[in-house]
C-alpha cells in the first residue's frame, strides 16, 4: 500500500509540473503573439524589439588601412608664435591650390585665407596612416598632395589667456627637457564640437621620422609684437607703444609664468643684470631658449633642415618663395602669383618700432645670452649696428 501511495504522489506532482509548463508556454505564446501584431502595427517601442536592440551589438567602422606607398610625407614648418607662420602656410597653400596641415585643428583656414576658429571637428589630413594627426589647414582646397607641410610650434603656443589650458610645464619646463620638447613638436590641439572648447590632441610621431623641416626666423621684437596682436584682435597698424608695454607688463606679471622664470632664469644667464629693464622678458626667454633647442635637439638630430627668414621672403619672394617650394618638392601652379601682404614690410617695421632704441638693445643683448649658439646662426643679424 506505502508503494502504490509513493507511486500517486509521483504522478500527481509530475502532472502538477506538466500543467505549469503548459501554462508557462501559453503565456509566452500570448506575449510574443501581441509583440507581433505591435511590430505590424508600426510599433517601435515592442518589447521583442526593444530585447533585440539591446542584444544587438554595434559595427565599428572599418578602419582603412595604411598603404605605405601612398602614405603622405609630413614635412614640419617649426616657428615661434609670431614668426610669420600662417602667412608661410598662405603662399604655399595658395601657389600650389592645396591644402597643407596643422598640427592646431582648433584653427583651420578657408579658402579666400580667412580663419576659422573653434568651428568645426578638424579632418585628418591622411587618417589611414596618421591617425592621431596632422590635421587639414585649409577647409576648401583638395589635399591632394602627397608632400605636405606642417604648422608646428612645438609647445611654445602656451601661454596666458589664449585660450589653452597651460600647466608649470606648458609655460618653461618643458624647453629644458629636450625629450618632452621633441614630443610637443607632434602635439597640437583639436576641437571638441561636443564640449565645445579645445582640448590636446596625442602625438603621432617622434620627429627623427619627419624627413624634412624649415625652421622660420623673424626679428624677436616682431615676434612678439605680432603674437600680441593675434591675442588682442588688434590690427598691426593699430597697435602703439602703450599698449605693447601694458601687455608686456601683463604677461610678465603672471603669478605663474613669473615664479617659473625666477626658477630657470639663473641656469641660462651668468650675468643677472642683463635681464634689468627687458620689456615682455618672459616671452623674449622663451624665444631665445626655444629657437636653441630647435637647433639642438630637433633640426641638428634629423640633419636636414632649411631656414627661413621671414624680412628674406617677403624682401623677394619670387626667389625665396620658389626656393621654399623646391627644398619642399612642391610645384607651384602655372601662372600662379605669389600670395605676400604688400604692407608686409611696413608692419614688420612699425613691430620693431614699438621699443625704443635703447630697451631694443636691452632685448637683443638678453636674447644673445639665453640663446646661445641660436644666436650666431639666427638672431646676430637683428643687433644694432
Amino acid at each position: 500500500m506505502a508503494l502504490s501511495l509513493e507511486r500517486f504522489g509521483s504522478l500527481r506532482t509530475s502532472k502538477v509540473s506538466l500543467m505549469a509548463l503548459l501554462l508557462l508556454a501559453i503565456v509566452s505564446t500570448v506575449y510574443v503573439r501581441n509583440d507581433v501584431f505591435d511590430v505590424l502595427d508600426g510599433g517601435s517601442d515592442s518589447r521583442l524589439l526593444r530585447m533585440l536592440k539591446k542584444g544587438k551589438k554595434k559595427k565599428k567602422g572599418k578602419k582603412e588601412r595604411c598603404r605605405p606607398y601612398a602614405r603622405k610625407n609630413l614635412m614640419w614648418l617649426l616657428s615661434y608664435p609670431g614668426a610669420g607662420e600662417d602667412e608661410v602656410m598662405n603662399l604655399v597653400e595658395h601657389a600650389t591650390e592645396q591644402s597643407m596641415a596643422t598640427n592646431y585643428g582648433n584653427v583651420l583656414t578657408t579658402g579666400d585665407f580667412k580663419k576659422l576658429k573653434d568651428d568645426r571637428k578638424a579632418d585628418k589630413i591622411d587618417e589611414a596612416c596618421w591617425r592621431e594627426g596632422p590635421f587639414k589647414n585649409n577647409v576648401d582646397l583638395p589635399a591632394d598632395s602627397r608632400n605636405v607641410l606642417v604648422k608646428t610650434h612645438c609647445g611654445s603656443y602656451c601661454m596666458k589667456k589664449n585660450g589653452v589650458r597651460c600647466g608649470k610645464k606648458d609655460r618653461m619646463r618643458s624647453f629644458l627637457q629636450p625629450r618632452l620638447f621633441s614630443k610637443a613638436c607632434a602635439v597640437g590641439l583639436k576641437y571638441s564640437v561636443r564640449k565645445g572648447r579645445s582640448k590636446r590632441s596625442k602625438g603621432y610621431t617622434k620627429h627623427s621620422g619627419i624627413p624634412k623641416m624649415v625652421l622660420l626666423v623673424r626679428n624677436p621684437v616682431a615676434m612678439v609684437g605680432a603674437r600680441m596682436a593675434e591675442n588682442k584682435g588688434i590690427k598691426v597698424h593699430e597697435l602703439n607703444r602703450k599698449q605693447f608695454l601694458d601687455y608686456c607688463k601683463e604677461i610678465d606679471d603672471d603669478r605663474v609664468t613669473k615664479r617659473e622664470l625666477d626658477r630657470i632664469l639663473g641656469k641660462f644667464l651668468k650675468d643677472p643684470e642683463k635681464a634689468d629693464g627687458v620689456p615682455c622678458i618672459s616671452e623674449f626667454f622663451r624665444i631665445g631658449v626655444w629657437y636653441n633647442r630647435i637647433i639642438a635637439n630637433v633640426i641638428s638630430f634629423n640633419g636636414k633642415g632649411d631656414v627661413v627668414f621671414w624680412e628674406d621672403l617677403y624682401s623677394d619672394v619670387d626667389n625665396e618663395g620658389q626656393d621654399l617650394l623646391n627644398y619642399l618638392g612642391l610645384e607651384r601652379v602655372s601662372g600662379k602669383s605669389w600670395m605676400m601682404d604688400e604692407d608686409a614690410k611696413m608692419h614688420n617695421e612699425l613691430l620693431i618700432g614699438l621699443l625704443s632704441k635703447e630697451e631694443y638693445d636691452k632685448v637683443m643683448t638678453f636674447v644673445e645670452a639665453v640663446s646661445h649658439s641660436a644666436w650666431e646662426r639666427l638672431f646676430v643679424r637683428y643687433a644694432s649696428d
